[in-house]
């Protein structure tokens, strides 16, 4: 009977720990935000959508990455180089990787996709420098297993400081772009995709 009571009362503090570990840390963290965005240029026909008669992309921007869709309009085939693609973001250009490519190979060369004529590919990008492993931490009641982990595009989180808090709202405004060279018969084509934060509000908590 005592021994019952001993493992359930462990079972009961390990379970409080956790918790409480996870309560504390999204606390640590303060208020996350979420950010609204819109596409700039002559070429943007909605908020999200491009079309040049060339190519035609929808974009999504995520908390971590930049979904997109892009559709080869012409007769012929189209090739990404990758290597040379970035994010602009705080005006600090960024080397990316794509959708497929691991972790632990963030920073190998990536081979280019080719989109032929009257194609579409779905993808994402993301900066390398925001890949990290997280390390690890193992207790008698309580583990965390490490893992590989990616930080936001921009700052969600205000650490309940209301400097950062006012770093965060005074986004509203601000532009990144996308930068990506697409090759086609020989021939380069740069394309440089802006995007404007339209808003920026706390999240609502559930």
């Amino acid at each position: 009977m005592k021994k019952s009571v001993y493992i359930a009362s462990i079972l009961l503090l390990t379970i409080s720990l956790g918790l409480s570990s996870c309560f504390t840390t999204k606390s640590m963290l303060g208020t996350k935000y979420n950010y609204s965005f819109k596409l700039l240029g002559d070429h943007a026909k909605t908020d999200k959508m491009f079309d040049d008669g060339k190519i035609q992309a929808f974009f999504i921007v995520g908390d971590k990455d930049l979904n997109f869709t892009l559709k080869n309009l012409t007769p012929d085939p189209m090739k990404i180089n990758w290597d040379e693609a970035s994010l602009i973001i705080y005006g600090e250009s960024k080397r990316v990787m794509h959708k497929g490519m691991k972790f632990i190979d963030r920073n190998s060369p990536q081979a280019p996709t080719v989109i032929p004529s009257n194609s579409s590919i779905d993808d994402l990008v993301l900066p390398t420098d925001n890949v990290y492993y997280r390390e690890g931490y193992y207790g008698t009641y309580i583990s965390n297993p490490g893992g590989w982990e990616q930080r936001d595009l921009f700052l969600t989180r205000d650490l309940n400081k209301e400097e950062t808090k006012q770093l965060i709202m005074n986004s509203k405004g601000q532009t990144f772009k996308f930068f990506l060279p697409i090759e086609q018969n020989g021939q380069k084509m740069n394309y440089t995709f802006e995007f404007q934060v339209t808003d920026v509000t706390p999240a609502v908590k559930s």
